[in-house]
């Protein structure tokens, strides 16, 4: 029998991507570090992170990048899911809120009616947004959406005021100002923090621990890349995410990529999603809070950079 037909074919390791997070990893991708690193990976884009959350619990990947609100709601809708916060791969202060008409203050969006994605950071910046200029949730409706139907949505006036994620932000502005359409635009001055991290499989971390290291150690080297080398990686950034013009340099401030373990802050925050998930999602009033340190490891991350001796 012939060698290349008893040879086995190497695994691709599936990973699961929001299109516009997670800056070292587009670097990654790009600069061809995967392949430098032996790892064969396949990308799933997905349109936000909790469809990310959705495939690896039916085990469709091996890892998806995840945040908070995911793993906050994971603590009630599957305590027992074996899923694995390994790693953190940036902070975000990327999210905003638009309104229709000039000069807008936030008092004026009482009686309004927002666009946001439930059970994303859409949902977390809103919620925050609204108790950050203390107005009542009564006091606005909160109108579902799909993330790539809220622009539109908001540019044909059908809602009073979307709360969006870069750069979705930054492309519906350009289209309201394409169109001479006035708006108001709200952004985030730090009253929330979201945290993208990579999550996966308890089993994936222990069936294929050297995938993961390697893993780890590529986006390292992407995360120097982009410290050493910042013009060159903030135009593989810009042309991926398909901007330009003097905003770009707006949106990275609004983004700060930096590899580490999942930080005892990450822990706090998902415990105070989770509270806000129990007093404003009646779904939930009853449920007991989780206990979300099952959901952190961070023994594959440090193992990955301990030197041995």
């Amino acid at each position: 029998m012939a060698y290349h037909l008893t040879k086995r074919r190497k695994k691709k390791f599936k990973l699961a991507h929001t299109k516009n997070i997670a800056l070292i990893l587009m670097i990654a991708d790009q600069k061809g570090f995967f392949y430098d690193h032996g790892l064969d990976i396949e990308y799933i884009e997905v349109p936000h992170a909790l469809k990310g959350m959705e495939l690896l619990l039916e085990e469709k990947v091996d890892a998806s990048v995840l945040v908070e609100i995911n793993f906050a709601y994971l603590g009630y809708y599957s305590p027992k899911k074996p899923v694995k916060a390994f790693a953190s791969l940036e902070k975000r202060t990327a999210d905003d809120l638009l309104v229709h008409g000039k000069n807008v203050q936030p008092e004026d969006i009482r009686g309004k009616t927002i666009g946001f994605t439930p059970r994303t950071t859409s949902h977390s910046f809103i919620t925050k947004f609204l108790e950050h200029h203390d107005i009542p949730k009564r006091d606005v409706t909160l109108k579902p959406y799909n993330p790539l139907a809220i622009p539109n949505a908001f540019i044909r006036g059908e809602i009073d005021a979307a709360s969006l994620w870069q750069p979705n932000t930054y492309n519906t502005i350009i289209a309201m100002k394409e169109l001479g359409r006035p708006y108001t635009h709200f952004k985030n001055t730090g009253f929330h923090t979201s945290e993208v991290i990579l999550g996966t499989h308890k089993s994936t971390l222990v069936k294929n621990s050297d995938q993961i290291k390697r893993l780890l150690k590529t986006l390292k080297e992407a995360e120097d890349f982009l410290v050493n080398n910042p013009e060159t990686a903030h135009k593989i950034i810009a042309e991926k995410m398909k901007i330009s013009g003097p905003e770009i340099q707006n949106i990275f401030e609004q983004i700060q990529p930096r590899l580490a373990p999942i930080s005892p802050s990450y822990l706090e925050n998902i415990e105070m999603l989770s509270l806000w998930i129990r007093e404003n999602d009646t779904e939930f009033t009853d449920k007991n809070a989780p206990n979300y340190l099952d959901y952190i490891d961070n023994s594959y991350y440090l193992d990955a950079f301990t030197k041995k001796r």
